[in-house]
């Protein structure tokens, strides 16, 4: 785990608006490999179908059936953005997120920035790199709580679900497994 304290980070809003968001930050990531290679990875991983099945069983997100698949065409014909409520365990409504995709590659990857009911501030980078005849999958988490006492809690949280996401890849790629989480 990495925090700062007291950070000040700037960012442009959904609405182009540059914002200051000020508070300890969370940062972890996690790696993991697979033996499929980098494209069939990311044909699963640039899709929301994919993306609920690396979150199940805990988390199921919505989304409008044109952002099934995550591409930067797809963000613009939704003004690049989309709601998705988030479901515990796939039944009880716990978050709602504002998805915009700030980048996509170069390469395999993806850099989203939402807006988070729970959260001031929110960042998810992944990056599919070709490694030993299969691929490594990297995630990179940044985001600040809202109530700052409940940091240790979210984060928490953030690890497990991140943790899962990576078991179920494994599964998915039917692959020998090696999960890295980095500070």
């Amino acid at each position: 785990m990495k925090t700062t304290k007291n950070a000040t980070m700037n960012f442009k809003n959904l609405k182009g608006k540059t914002l200051e968001v000020n508070g300890k930050i969370f940062e972890y990531k996690f790696q993991t490999e697979v033996k499929a290679p980098p494209e069939e990875v990311w044909n699963h991983a640039s899709t929301m179908a994919g993306v609920n099945r690396e979150l199940s069983p805990l988390i199921r997100m919505t989304f409008p059936r044109v952002c099934e698949i995550l591409c930067a065409e797809t963000m613009e014909r939704q003004g690049g953005s989309f709601t998705s409520w988030i479901f515990l365990f796939g039944i009880l409504p716990v978050d709602r997120w504002k998805m915009r995709f700030e980048e996509f590659g170069p390469g395999f990857r993806f850099l989203e920035r939402s807006k988070v009911i729970s959260l001031q501030f929110w960042e998810h980078e992944r990056t599919v790199f070709e490694s030993n005849g299969g691929s490594l999958i990297c995630d990179r988490i940044k985001f600040i709580p809202k109530v700052r006492l409940l940091g240790p809690i979210v984060a928490f949280i953030m690890i497990a679900v991140f943790r899962n996401r990576h078991r179920n890849l494994k599964k998915i790629f039917k692959s020998t497994f090696r999960m890295r989480p980095l500070k």
